[in-house]
């Protein structure tokens, strides 16, 4: 079966030992990509190959934003600026703005609109390359189609990370090193390194290719700018970007519904900065095995289909660990994916193509479950 369901991505293969940090990958990534290079593409925390103390999480993230020390720590401090400024506008949203009306329409753009673009830009496009854009038009205008919270290489990178070491102490979601750890991720696990040698950076660049273009896409720096900035992306072409999409945004929502209009998007886009990272908390099993063999599929590691996310965005997440370049996660009847169903009409219009739709034939699930059962079984867990 391995054979038959890798995908250029992943194969079914033993569970690891999830009570020490594993040092070889679980998975083969999507990019083929050897455990030299992913061990040393992001930078460690100092309390890495341990669980930390929350105290520890905490002194670590403050470190991760000391720019006056080390300009190439500037991505920790856009996140937290990103966060900040939703945050405020939402908070004027709850005091002076607002209206149920717009705090449903908020809760609907994170739940829906912030959902599909994450999981079709980032997620499948960008990390799995699980489709391809037809031209430049149509990569500019999914990678607008919601407000901009995350830089490219911050989540794709990490991801190819996430995959090969999930639930050991090397994920970078951090799900086993409790939930603040995960919720501070970005800066304390999921930078890039700024140490990476010539050749790294380019296999590095490499894997952000389906979002890059030096025209309407990402614009990757050259070495020599990677090493004064620590970063595949210069900070002014950054700013740049997130600046057109939020004036674009912020217009759309003032003109629809004034200063009640732009405090209901904030309020949305902070609800997704948290949850979004909650997920990745959650869906690993909050770092503990709370698989059942009659909801998962993915023996290898520890994540979960939560029936929310699977339901309002396809994120059947079990579902996508045994098979993580498909483009499509509804394997049973009794789920929906419908971010795969946008990105069959975004095909339909002629925007994307060479979709993998890489749902297991009914025999291949049954024995991906009878291994999952299997190592529950060897786990004492019924």
């Amino acid at each position: 079966m391995a054979a038959e369901l890798d995908h250029n991505s992943s194969t079914i293969s033993p569970a690891p030992n999830f009570d020490t940090p594993a040092l070889s990958p679980t998975r083969t990534s999507s990019a083929r990509l050897d455990s030299s290079f992913l061990q040393h593409l992001l930078a460690r925390p100092r309390y890495a190959g341990r669980v930390p103390r929350a105290q520890e999480v905490l002194l670590e993230y403050v470190r991760n934003l000391r720019i006056d020390r080390d300009r190439r720590l500037w991505l920790g401090v856009f996140n937290l600026s990103v966060s900040l400024i939703f945050l405020s506008i939402a908070a004027g949203f709850f005091v002076a703005h607002f209206s149920w009306t717009a705090f449903f329409a908020g809760l609907a753009l994170c739940s829906l609109a912030m959902n599909w673009h994450g999981t079709l830009y980032y997620h499948r496009l960008g990390s799995h390359r699980a489709f391809r854009a037809r031209n430049p038009w149509a990569l500019t205008l999914l990678r607008h189609l919601a407000p901009r919270t995350v830089p490219e290489e911050v989540y794709v990178l990490s991801h190819q990370v996430h995959h090969a070491y999930a639930d050991t102490l090397l994920d970078p979601y951090a799900p086993r090193l409790g939930w603040l750890a995960c919720m501070l991720a970005d800066a304390n696990h999921q930078r890039i390194s700024p140490e990476l040698s010539r050749e790294d950076y380019e296999r590095a660049c490499r894997l952000l290719a389906p979002l890059a273009h030096p025209r309407w896409g990402l614009k990757l720096n050259d070495y020599e700018t990677y090493r004064r900035w620590g970063s595949l992306v210069h900070p002014l072409d950054t700013l740049k970007d997130f600046g057109i999409n939020w004036l674009m945004w912020f217009t759309l929502a003032f003109f629809i519904g004034g200063n009640t209009g732009v405090g209901a998007l904030a309020w949305g886009v902070s609800l997704w900065l948290f949850s979004v990272r909650h997920f990745n908390y959650k869906s690993h099993g909050s770092g503990r095995d709370q698989r059942r063999a009659d909801r998962e599929v993915s023996a290898p590691d520890l994540s979960l289909n939560l029936r929310l996310a699977g339901w309002l965005a396809g994120e059947w997440h079990s579902n996508h660990h045994l098979v993580p370049r498909s483009a499509r996660y509804d394997f049973r009847k009794d789920q929906v994916d419908l971010s795969w169903q946008i990105l069959r009409a975004l095909m339909a219009l002629g925007l994307f193509t060479n979709a993998v739709d890489g749902r297991p034939a009914p025999a291949q699930l049954q024995e991906a479950q009878d291994q999952l059962r299997h190592t529950l079984r060897a786990k004492g867990i019924s």
